[in-house]
């Protein structure tokens, strides 16, 4: 990854960030990711933000805008690829909780495009608020493994090629 740690990664602050990769992951962890406030950008061939464990992104006093574009044919906008032995869904994270699997889109301004799914997490999946577009051009819009839930927002999600909302075993709820 362009920007990547072995540990859990945390990118705050309101100024703004590009991120550009042209081989792999734009920004990626071993555990977790967390972005929030300032204006983010980030295009990559594989996943714009990986990480194992969980990815939240936004904040709910503090927003922050998030431009995110894979352009390869399996990556994907955000992803989390494994589920541990953790049973605690990414719902009401707090700053010291990290023991959560999945992918958290808390407020803020997203604007989501790959060509592969546009969030991707083999565990949960929870939107929290915000606003903007997910598109995917090959796959499913929004696929969780576990349960995907809406709580809120405004978003436009548009899949050419499969599912809007997706999850694969357990429940969808809006």
């Amino acid at each position: 990854a362009a920007i990547f740690s072995n540990k859990k990664l945390k990118i705050v602050g309101t100024g703004s960030l590009n991120v550009t990769s042209t081989y792999n992951n734009g920004v990626a962890s071993d555990s977790h990711v967390e972005i929030k406030n300032g204006a983010i950008s980030v295009t990559a061939p594989n996943n714009c933000v990986k990480a194992h464990n969980s990815v939240v992104l936004g904040d709910a006093d503090d927003a922050g805008s998030f431009i995110l574009k894979s352009t390869g044919s399996t990556g994907a906008g955000v992803r989390v690829d494994k589920v541990e032995a953790v049973t605690t869904p990414v719902y009401g994270l707090t700053t010291t909780d990290d023991d959560i699997n999945g992918i958290e889109l808390k407020t803020g301004a997203y604007e989501i495009t790959a060509i592969g799914k546009g969030l991707s997490s083999e565990a949960y999946l929870y939107m929290e608020g915000g606003n903007g577009t997910i598109t995917s051009t090959g796959s499913h819009g929004i696929k969780a493994e576990l349960d995907l839930q809406v709580d809120g927002g405004s978003f436009t999600v548009k899949a050419t090629a499969g599912d809007c909302f997706h999850s694969s075993t357990n429940n969808v709820i809006c």
